[in-house]
C-alpha cells in the first residue's frame, strides 16, 4: 500500500507536465505569446503599459472600457447631448435654413465603411423573406446633392404605398467625415432622420431596404419612396 501511495502522485505529475507540454499547447500558448509580443511593441501597446505602471490594471480597465462605450455611442449616434462641451456645441454651425428639397441620386458605388450596415439590412430582410413576412425587397443606397448650412431639419423618407421602408442614415462631410442621423421610426413604411449644424457642402446619404408583404419591389428602387423636409 505505501508504494502505491508514493507512486501514484508522481504519475498525475509527469501526466500533468506532459499535458502542458503537448504540442498543441506549445503552439497555442506561442501564437498568443507572439500576439502580447506584437501588442506591446505598437505604439497603442507602450501607451498601455505606460499607463498601467502609472495607475495600475484597477484603474486601467475601467478606463479602456469607458473609452469603448462611448465609441460605440458616437458611432451609432445614441451620444445625448449633453455631454458634448458647451464650447464646442456653440462653435458649431446655427445659421441657415432647411433646404427646400432634397434630390433622390442613388450611390453608383458604395464607400467600404457602408458595406456592413448594407450587410445587416440584407440579412434582417432574408430572414423576414425565409419566415414569409415579406415576399422580396431591394436594397438601395441614395445621396443628396451637397446642401448649404443649416442648423436643424427633419429628412422623412416614407416609402411608396403597400411597401414597406428600414435604413439608416448619415451626414458626410466634404472633408469625408461621417456623424449618424439619430432616427426615429414612424411607422414601418416611415423613417424620421434628424439633421442638425449641417455646414456648406455636407451631404446626406441613406441606405435603405425597401420591401413588400405581398409583392416584391422592382426596378428602380428611386420609384418606392419620397423625401419631405419637416
Amino acid at each position: 500500500m505505501s508504494s502505491e501511495d508514493t507512486t501514484t502522485p508522481v504519475v498525475d505529475k509527469q501526466e500533468d507536465a506532459s499535458a502542458k507540454n503537448s504540442p498543441e499547447v506549445g503552439k497555442k500558448n506561442s501564437f498568443w505569446s507572439k500576439v502580447a509580443k506584437t501588442f506591446e511593441l505598437s505604439e497603442w501597446g507602450k501607451k498601455v503599459s505606460e499607463l498601467r505602471d502609472i495607475w495600475g490594471w484597477s484603474m486601467l480597465i475601467p478606463l479602456i472600457l469607458g473609452f469603448l462605450l462611448a465609441t460605440v455611442l458616437v458611432y451609432t449616434g445614441q451620444l445625448p447631448d449633453y455631454i458634448i462641451a458647451n464650447k464646442y456645441k456653440e462653435s458649431l454651425i446655427d445659421i441657415g435654413q432647411k433646404p427646400s428639397k432634397i434630390e433622390k441620386n442613388i450611390l453608383e458605388q458604395e464607400p467600404d465603411w457602408l458595406q456592413p450596415y448594407t450587410h445587416w439590412l440584407e440579412r434582417e430582410a432574408d430572414y423576414l423573406k425565409q419566415a414569409g413576412t415579406i415576399k422580396g425587397y431591394i436594397i438601395c443606397p441614395v445621396i443628396s446633392q451637397a446642401l448649404t448650412a443649416s442648423p436643424k431639419f427633419d429628412w422623412v423618407i416614407k416609402a411608396a404605398p403597400s411597401f414597406q421602408l428600414s435604413g439608416r442614415a448619415f451626414r458626410v462631410t466634404k472633408e469625408g467625415l461621417l456623424e449618424p442621423l439619430k432616427l426615429t421610426k414612424i411607422d414601418f413604411a416611415t423613417n424620421r432622420f434628424t439633421a442638425t449644424r449641417l455646414r456648406d457642402g455636407d451631404k446626406l446619404l441613406a441606405i435603405l431596404t425597401i420591401s413588400g408583404e405581398k409583392d416584391a419591389p422592382s426596378g428602380e428602387c428611386k420609384d418606392f419612396f419620397q423625401f419631405a423636409i419637416e
